[in-house]
C-alpha cells in the first residue's frame, strides 16, 4: 500500500490510501467490538445448556447405527459405548 502511494505522485493521494487501508483494517475490529455484547451473551446460553447439549449429541452419535442392532460399515465397536446402546435399544 505505502509503496503504491509512493507511486501515484500525490501526497494527498497517498493519504487517502493509507487513510482507505487503515479503515480496512480497523472496520472489522471495530464491528466485533460492538456484537461483543450480544455474542457474550449467547455464549451465556450455550454454557447455561451445554450439558444437555453434549448429551444429547453424544447419544445420537453413539446410537447412529447402533441403536437398533444395525452397524455402520466401518464403525466401531466401543466398549464404553454398551451401556447406552442397551439404553436405546427399546426406542
Amino acid at each position: 500500500m505505502l509503496s503504491l502511494s509512493v507511486t501515484t505522485g500525490s501526497a494527498g493521494r497517498g493519504a487517502l490510501l493509507a487513510f482507505a487501508y487503515c479503515l480496512g483494517l480497523g472496520i472489522p475490529f471495530a464491528l466485533m467490538a460492538m456484537g461483543l455484547g450480544w455474542v457474550s451473551s449467547a455464549l451465556a446460553f450455550v454454557r447455561r445448556h451445554f450439558r444437555i447439549a453434549t448429551i444429547v449429541g453424544a447419544s445420537m452419535l453413539v446410537s447412529h447405527g447402533h441403536g437398533h442392532g444395525h452397524r455402520c460399515p466401518g464403525a466401531v465397536d466401543l466398549p464404553a459405548a454398551k451401556p447406552l446402546r442397551t439404553l436405546l435399544a427399546p426406542i
